[in-house]
């Protein structure tokens, strides 16, 4: 904390005048979780602008395949977050944004063969759904490229998490849905919802104001679930409205959960020269 307050300082000095400030975000701990509550006890909330912390699932070394699904490992992620940030709130400043500043699937550079595959998504997804819908202010994927949990592989080819992520960054907006027992324990369906982001926000997609993107994940070993979507509660008015729905279904190559290719709605996603 005296460290960061030090770094605050000098960094209001060599700036002193100019229009942009560098933030200082911290303190970005990994398991230590003695230093991260030492740190937000020690440091000064008007010093640090956003706290974070490392998070991943597993050891990419010893991981195999059937993980990346497991609800178990998937549901550590609500105890992480909510520790996190009952500690922020607490000992630092109930305002202070939580963000997590590092993070992926597997830790150590990932799985080989798994980190890069398919079967990533679920846990990118489900890490995406949960964050937003439990407060965290932004997600600093791990990494864009090199190593196997890389967004882009060493062949310059997206990799899965890369769709993923780019759909996830145009269908879904900053305002969160409620969904009933998003945050139980033991959910192999899972499922998130937000507003759909518009155009005018920055999405390739024109969807109008007031649409809503459900984000559904289907753990179970078969290849396909019955889900049912009751939307209630919402101020908003279906009445003489036709209601429509684009689905956008991404799977693996059939039968190969570590596939590097996935399919949307059936069709092979592709880079083209264009």
């Amino acid at each position: 904390g005296i460290d960061f307050s030090t770094l605050y300082q000098v960094i209001k000095d060599e700036y002193k005048g100019q229009s942009y400030t560098p933030e200082i975000w911290g303190n970005d701990a990994c398991c230590k979780w003695d230093y991260f509550s030492d740190f937000l006890s020690a440091a000064n909330p008007d010093e640090v602008d956003k706290i974070t912390w490392h998070q991943y699932y597993c050891n990419g070394a010893t991981t195999p395949l059937y993980d990346f699904w497991s609800v178990k490992l998937l549901d550590n992620l609500i105890d992480d977050i909510e520790d996190r940030v009952n500690e922020s709130h607490t000992l630092f400043s109930n305002t202070a944004p939580v963000l997590l500043g590092e993070t992926s699937n597997c830790y150590g550079g990932g799985a080989a063969n798994s980190s890069s595959s398919f079967a990533a998504g679920y846990m990118w997804l489900d890490k995406l759904g949960l964050a937003g819908a439990m407060d965290i202010y932004a997600v600093c994927r791990q990494e864009f490229y090199n190593g196997n949990y890389a967004l882009v592989g060493h062949d310059f080819l997206p990799n899965p998490d890369y769709w993923t992520g780019y759909l996830f960054r145009n269908l879904v907006g900053n305002k969160v849905v409620y969904v009933d027992d998003e945050f139980t324990k033991g959910r192999a369906i899972r499922t998130y919802a937000y507003c759909t982001r518009t155009k005018s926000a920055g999405s390739v997609y024109d969807y109008s104001k007031g649409s809503i993107t459900a984000i559904i994940l289907n753990t179970y070993n078969t290849t396909s679930a019955s889900v049912e979507l009751n939307v209630v509660d919402l101020d908003i008015s279906l009445n003489n409205v036709d209601a429509t729905w684009d689905e956008y279904i991404l799977t693996s190559y059939p039968g190969v959960p570590n596939s590097r290719s996935v399919y949307l709605n059936g069709d092979l996603i592709e880079l083209t020269s264009e």
